[in-house]
């Protein structure tokens, strides 16, 4: 078991809380395993995109699929180490 999925069973939102960013938004770690990561972020008003539907921004739904591959390939190596995101990018289609 590596030393960060160790970390996780004292204390799971350790893998968010030190991204300023994700703990602005609130996110929580549900579960981590080697190589997978639930993530929710709890509802907030302030993070809707487009008042008329409801629906949360893009860029909170990005920064949790993002923090979510992140902390899955943390949690998959032997020994904590800074994971960077190379290239990440989303397309919005139309329905």
């Amino acid at each position: 078991m590596s030393r960060l999925l160790e970390a996780v069973e004292s204390s799971k939102n350790m893998l968010v809380d030190y991204v300023p960013h994700s703990a602005a938004l609130g996110l929580v770690v549900v579960d981590a395993k080697p190589g997978q990561t639930w993530l929710k972020v709890p509802w907030n008003e302030k993070l809707v995109g487009n008042p008329a539907s409801g629906v949360l921004h893009g860029g909170v739904i990005t920064t949790v699929l993002d923090n979510s591959a992140g902390v899955s390939v943390a949690t998959s190596l032997p020994d904590m180490r800074a994971i960077a995101t190379l290239d990440l990018r989303i397309d919005y289609m139309k329905p």
